[in-house]
């Protein structure tokens, strides 16, 4: 009676395993395909809507090879690869592999397949579990992809990115850090102590500084020099974060690397010019001033100040004309038009000065910055000029003992006064 009762129940217990394979085989959203020779012999519903047959008694008239392309992404043809696949199942019981599939109506798509033997008192049958994996494919196509846009963008910038991993001593570099440190990934040992290696050797102190301030919790941004392998050296601009664990210790660190040594050269040149282009404005005898297009100062040297009094921080936009006497501004803001309009002028005037009001020398030239025009100017002290000239002028007419007129100033003026009255005599009336 009790094996009785056993062989009932190991008969439901078989029902019900055969029940449980009948739903996951008839509800899988995976392919299962049955196969004895090159034969098909039963499908799920997910094999008829993978393949887009209509039914599983059109599906078994099929040969296996209608539902692969001739050729396998490899090259090799679908049928020798296919056959190598099934001795190797067969020989050692499963054979999983990645698989160009091809449905009823011509559309190829991306699969995984495990082949599996099944031992039966008939014989041995395969069992395929196809997976379509046109999904992740197109996720791993579109990462590939990205990842490539970003190597490349990273490429035109200089600029990588890397992860230090605390936890294993590992730091992982993108493909533009190896080429900024000249390295090739054979040769980058990707710890701590080669990174340090690689800092030029007077900038490590403050690289690990920045390195500690951002275990603490701070912003990681530092630039420092690298030497590479052949002895170049490079300047570099790193920026990064610390990730630290709950008792604030630190886990890992991302950051970017930027190789800013052109833009350092062209710094260090700019900076050179600037300083050339001070120093001999600073130099100049007289003084040098920039107008923009409305008369206003936007730019001087420091004889400006020393000669004008004023305050230099006050300076700045301040009308031209208020450092020209007021009689002269009219003939003053006349040239500055012309100046713009003509592109160069020179005029003489007075300028006001802490020694009171100064004959100047103004020449000025038109130039261009940005597309906005501006005037050019410097102006010369001719004070001196003017009283030698003078004096010039009244050693040539007077006697030096007596500064009386000399006879050259008598023989010019009675020559004067003979022209004259040869011009008016007719009309001069006898006073007798």
């Amino acid at each position: 009676m009790a094996h009785g009762n056993d062989l009932k129940t190991s008969q439901e217990d078989a029902a019900r395993k055969r029940q449980k394979y009948q739903l996951a085989f008839e509800q899988s959203r995976d392919a299962f395909l049955f196969f004895e020779g090159e034969c098909f012999q039963d499908c799920n519903p997910a094999t008829l809507a993978m393949f887009r047959v209509p039914d599983v008694a059109t599906f078994v008239t099929l040969h296996p090879a209608e539902l692969s392309p001739p050729y396998q992404p490899d090259g090799r043809s679908s049928r020798e690869a296919a056959a190598d696949r099934f001795d190797e199942a067969l020989s050692q019981g499963q054979a999983f592999f990645e698989w160009r599939h091809r449905t009823w109506d011509g559309v190829d798509f991306p699969a995984e397949v495990l082949l599996s033997r099944v031992d039966l008192e008939e014989g041995p049958l395969v069992q395929a579990v196809v997976r379509d994996i046109s999904d992740r494919k197109e996720a791993e196509d579109a990462l590939r992809s990205r990842e490539q846009e970003l190597a490349e963008a990273q490429r035109l910038v200089h600029l990588g990115s890397w992860i230090s991993d605390f936890r294993t001593n590992e730091i992982r570099w993108s493909d533009e850090v190896y080429r900024i440190f000249g390295l090739n990934r054979e040769e980058w040992a990707a710890t701590l102590e080669s990174f340090m290696a690689a800092v030029h050797p007077d900038d490590r102190a403050k690289v690990q500084a920045a390195l500690e301030a951002s275990f603490r919790g701070e912003p990681y941004e530092v630039d420092h020099r690298i030497m590479r392998p052949d002895g170049e050296v490079r300047t570099v601009l790193e920026r990064g974060h610390t990730e630290l664990d709950a008792d604030g210790k630190p886990l890992r660190m991302f950051g970017t690397i930027q190789d800013i040594t052109e833009q350092r050269r062209l710094e260090d040149e700019l900076r050179n010019e600037k300083t050339l282009s001070e120093s001999i404005v600073d130099g100049l005898p007289g003084i040098f001033y920039m107008l923009d297009g409305q008369g206003r100062l936007v730019r001087w040297n420091d004889r400006v100040v020393e000669v004008t009094g004023r305050n230099p921080e006050e300076m700045q936009g301040t009308n031209a004309l208020e450092f020209i006497p007021e009689q002269e501004q009219p003939l003053i803001a006349k040239y500055i038009r012309k100046t713009f309009e003509e592109g160069s002028t020179v005029v003489e005037s007075k300028l006001r000065t802490v020694a009171g009001d100064v004959p100047y020398l103004f020449s000025g030239l038109r130039t261009e910055l940005d597309g906005e025009p501006y005037v050019l100017g410097i102006s010369l002290d001719i004070s001196k000029q003017k009283y030698l000239e003078a004096l010039l002028e009244r050693e040539a007419t007077t006697d030096h003992l007596t500064g009386l007129y000399n006879r050259q100033r008598f023989d010019a003026e009675m020559e004067w006064s003979m022209r004259w009255l040869g011009t008016h005599a007719m009309a001069m009336k006898p006073l007798w």
